[in-house]
């Protein structure tokens, strides 16, 4: 795409992220994978990101679980070489014949070596990640760990390993809450029923950004239109507090149209 990202350019990130994760679930729900990298650019939207980091935020799963190294060429080709290294700067590919861990600390190794544009996006994908989590385990208990490959003790190695390497960037806003989260849900695990994330910043997740409000605006359109997957991403964004509750979502009526799943719905009822 020629010129500087536009609001533009994120509708045209969102076509592609929809066409790529059409048919994938979120793992361990009913949840369309599109409600994550949705809720992801909606972070880095609420915490003053571009409209190339958020477009990008949309994207940044795409190369990784939609085809690899050729889903980045076309990346790189439709939306420019920017948008493509944050892109290939969220992506690590998986390694023939290597365990789970090793592919973590790959991923850590990576995350500790990102400039700046890439890191806000990468930071609001592992807090998002982070965030369902512990939504999870408040719901589900010890039950959430069998979702996990390598077991409880390996998952939660990689989250604490998370906190250490974000808790490097205190300014940085998602950065930040990311450690709040690990400590809460490390809290929770032990036994503190009482622990939850600090919520000194939690006022930026329904922070109103023009790029963030397009983004809610696209999601409706679409929504509207008969896009389930998008319309469930809205629902997603309200029922985890990404958007504000005095938004015109009539969150009844619209889980009912787009035909949102029990989780959703249970989501919705108890959201923030």
């Amino acid at each position: 795409m020629e010129g500087p990202p536009t609001d533009e350019t994120v509708s045209a990130a969102l076509d592609t992220a929809a066409t790529k994760h059409r048919g994938q679930k979120r793992k361990g729900s009913d949840l369309p994978y599109l409600v994550h990298p949705v809720a992801v650019a909606a972070l880095a939207a609420s915490c003053g990101g571009n409209a190339e980091q958020v477009a990008a935020a949309l994207l940044h799963d795409t190369v990784e679980d939609c085809g690899g190294p050729p889903v980045l060429d076309e990346i790189t080709s439709r939306f420019g070489p920017a948008i493509g290294k944050i892109v290939a700067d969220c992506t690590v590919l998986p390694e023939p014949n290597r365990n789970w861990r090793h592919g973590k600390q790959r991923i850590l190794e990576k995350l500790a070596d990102l400039e700046p544009k890439s890191l806000l996006v990468a930071a609001c994908d592992k807090l998002e990640n982070a965030l369902s989590v512990y939504r999870d385990y408040l719901r589900l208990g010890e039950a959430l760990w069998s979702r996990f490959s390598a077991g409880e003790n390996a998952a939660r190695w990689y989250y604490r390993s998370l906190g250490d390497v974000f808790g490097g960037h205190p300014n940085l806003q998602p950065a930040r809450e990311l450690v709040a989260v690990v400590e809460a849900l490390e809290g929770r695990v032990r036994g503190d029923d009482s622990a939850k994330p600090r919520r000194e910043v939690s006022a930026w997740h329904g922070r109103w950004t023009p790029l963030k409000r397009d983004l809610v605006a696209q999601l409706r359109r679409r929504g509207e239109a008969g896009e389930r997957d998008a319309g469930i991403a809205l629902a997603y964004l309200s029922a985890t507090g990404l958007i504000s509750q005095d938004e015109e979502l009539a969150p009844a009526e619209w889980l009912a149209r787009v035909g949102a799943p029990d989780m959703l719905v249970e989501m919705m009822d108890h959201r923030p």
